[in-house]
């Protein structure tokens, strides 16, 4: 059964996910943002982060589980204690395990658990699928010497010089 796509859903449409006997997932916004030199715009978006000290408490993604997979909770709940125990054995083997579409799991040169959220996709349900864009820069003519308006000279009247003849 694939856990990880349970745990997208629930990210999709709450802050807050608590794996049991893992730790949490935390789901922050981050604001609008414009590069300035580049010209680009990303629009709002949902990144991760994780906190192993808080394991127990929430039964949401058990309750996910058992709802969708239609079996029972005792059987949801072994699901995830599985999918624990497969995360701790690939952070003890490989070092690191990913999370498709939310994040990676890495055990850092100390050996503590760390988590990278990933920027394919956006959970934030009010921009979801907006693409990050580059746009031509906005150029005033007064700013630019070759278009800048120029005063018009002025043309000097000729004096006409009419001469008598006397």
């Amino acid at each position: 059964m694939n856990v990880s796509k349970f745990i997208a859903e629930l990210l999709m449409h709450h802050d807050c996910l608590i794996i049991p006997g893992f730790g949490v997932i935390t789901g922050e916004e981050k604001s609008a943002g414009i590069h300035p030199v580049q010209h680009s715009f990303q629009p709002p978006e949902k990144f991760f982060s994780f906190n192993a000290a808080t394991t127990g408490g929430d039964n949401l993604l058990v309750e996910l589980i058992s709802k969708k997979e239609v079996c029972s909770k005792e059987f949801a709940t072994k699901t995830v204690r599985g999918f624990v125990e497969e995360i701790k054995n690939s952070l003890k083997e490989k070092g690191a395990y990913e999370l498709k579409g939310i994040g990676k799991f890495y055990l850092d040169i100390e050996k503590k658990l760390r988590f990278i959220s990933q920027p394919d996709k956006n959970y934030l349900l009010s921009s979801f699928g907006l693409p990050e864009f580059i746009s031509k820069p906005v150029l005033h003519p007064e700013n630019i010497p070759a278009y800048s308006p120029r005063p018009l000279k002025q043309e000097r009247k000729k004096r006409k010089f009419i001469w008598f003849r006397f």
